[in-house]
């Protein structure tokens, strides 16, 4: 989903201003934050499930495109 907002971003057809950069920066503290606890576990914790929702939520006003939310272990 960030993927395709960066697309956009870099194609020049979407503008990057400070909400979008917030929330682009939101998802990048909690991939890191769900990557460290991957490192010491091998489940997704279920607060993680619940923010990557929510971050989808906000990317779709950005993006629109399908969703398939992940599950917890």
């Amino acid at each position: 989903m960030c993927e395709g907002v960066l697309k956009k971003v870099r194609d020049a057809n979407l503008r990057a201003e400070g909400d979008l950069i917030a929330l682009l920066l939101s998802c990048c503290d909690h991939v890191s934050e769900m990557l460290g606890h991957l490192a010491t576990s091998d489940e997704i914790y279920l607060g993680h499930l619940k923010r990557s929702h929510g971050l989808i939520r906000q990317l779709r006003a950005y993006h629109k495109c399908k969703i398939v939310y992940a599950t917890a272990a």
